[in-house]
């Protein structure tokens, strides 16, 4: 049995959620494989000093994050696939009766029919070579600059020589770190982030530090402090329209971020992946740091999801050690997204599409202002939600699943666990397939916050 009082012995939590994150965790490592059979409730008690009820209570918010599974005289069970990222629960595909607000992405705007013909044309255009030959680690040129100038357009001049194409923002951002940094380096980033991020930089074994933020993003203060304290070597921020706060930083904290990280001597990985979003939005801070910021992005949030196309623009002198990293991770990416993006690019249905898909956004940002009160800035796809007094997000999360709504744990987005668990949760404003579905989600979610969250069970 892995779980130990040691592990509970938290006094900033309730004991039975304490249960549930030390099994969360001991699922993660492998303590517990797929299919195992967990302890019965009352032995596990025992063991822990706790009350049945406590064990109960722990086992149900385990099954609520998608970690285990209860059989009626048979037990409860680790399931069979469990995530190792399995503290974002993502909704199940044929669950025609859930809303999974947890899933960011952009609303679907894409047909069959122009699908199927583009990525016909595009491939035509390409001709046998895209399939018939690897393509070079940094992708080929006239991919290069098409993106080049995509990323032009808010801000960021670049030219086709410092573009490196990646498969999506998870390969860039793990590209630029083993480039630029070496394992066990100190990485400062927001003290709420994008939990991806988080968890990959901490498989490669850097070490993670938060900076704290207020309505306006980063602090400097904030970013020199633990630059000092810790010994960081880079600064992860994702400024324009953040996950999960929605906030874009202005132009003057850009300016005064940037001079922090000069100097600090840091590196600034720049994520940019809601970046096309809104129709208007500073520079990137990158622009104020030519020789010491690498910007990463992607079209997984401004036109397809599917497309798993991502970029990285680097300082010319990195580019050669960048690819070296991209090439042990990928070897390459696919160059037949890149086609796409280019004959779209091209044709101007890529500008057609981001128009379709921030009017989609617009909708339901109105749908979100409408039914919980607030909505997100402009062009973001999610809104982050604070919460009446009376609630937690984690009884949140609990108590909407019951209502067919999964909602992400907002603990999932902080780093370190000094700080108070977030009083405020992301909602998702894309996954739903219709806006007529996201209304009446949003409407089940405004009705559970209008209530006060459910008594529990009571202890004998």
């Amino acid at each position: 049995m892995s779980i130990q009082r040691s592990d509970i012995a938290d006094g900033g939590r309730p004991a039975y959620r304490a249960i549930a994150d030390a099994l969360e965790r001991a699922i993660g490592v492998g303590d517990f494989g797929p299919g195992e059979r967990l302890p019965p409730v009352r032995d596990l008690a025992k063991k822990l000093g706790v009350t049945v009820g406590t064990v109960n209570r722990a086992y149900v918010l385990a099954q609520s994050r998608g970690l285990l599974t209860g059989e009626v005289g048979r037990g409860t069970f680790v399931l069979a696939r469990p995530d190792r990222q399995s503290r974002i629960r993502i909704a199940a595909q044929d669950a025609a009766s859930v809303s999974d607000l947890v899933v960011n992405q952009p609303p679907c705007v894409l047909s069959d029919e122009e699908v199927s013909a583009s990525a016909a044309k595009a491939l035509a255009a390409g001709g046998a070579d895209l399939l018939g030959r690897y393509p070079p680690t940094a992708g080929l040129e006239r991919h290069r600059a098409a993106l080049a100038r995509w990323v032009g357009r808010i801000g960021m001049p670049a030219t086709a020589d410092q573009v490196l194409i990646t498969a999506g923002v998870h390969s860039a951002i793990a590209a630029t770190c083993l480039a630029w940094l070496r394992p066990g380096d100190t990485i400062l980033v927001d003290q709420l982030t994008y939990p991806g991020a988080r968890d990959l930089l901490g498989s490669l074994k850097f070490r993670l530090e938060p900076v704290a933020t207020d309505g306006d993003g980063a602090l400097p203060d904030s970013l020199a402090a633990a630059a000092r304290a810790h010994g960081g070597r880079a600064f992860l921020t994702c400024p324009t329209l953040h996950n999960p706060t929605a906030v874009t930083m202005p132009d003057d904290r850009r300016r005064q971020i940037a001079q922090v990280i000069e100097q600090n001597d840091l590196l600034l990985i720049e994520d940019d992946i809601y970046g096309h979003l809104p129709t208007a939005r500073p520079a990137p801070i990158a622009v104020h740091l030519p020789e010491r910021a690498v910007l990463v992005s992607g079209l997984s949030k401004c036109l397809a999801p599917g497309l798993r196309l991502g970029y990285i623009v680097a300082p010319l002198d990195r580019v050669g050690s960048i690819t070296t990293a991209l090439h042990d991770l990928l070897v390459a990416a696919s160059p037949l997204p890149a086609e796409l993006f280019s004959h779209w690019q091209d044709t101007g249905q890529a500008d057609e599409v981001l128009g379709r898909i921030r009017a989609a956004i617009a909708r339901r940002r109105e749908i979100a202002g409408d039914l919980l009160g607030m909505a997100p800035p402009d062009g973001s796809p999610h809104l982050w939600l604070p919460l009446p007094p009376a609630w937690s997000a984690g009884r949140l999360v609990e108590e909407a699943v019951r209502q067919g709504i999964y909602l992400p744990r907002s603990d999932v987005f902080q780093v370190g666990r000094t700080a108070p668990s977030p009083k405020a949760i992301r909602v998702a404003l894309g996954s739903v397939p219709g806006e007529a579905e996201l209304a009446l989600a949003l409407g089940r979610l405004r009705a559970l916050l209008d209530q006060p969250p459910p008594r529990a069970a009571p202890v004998i």
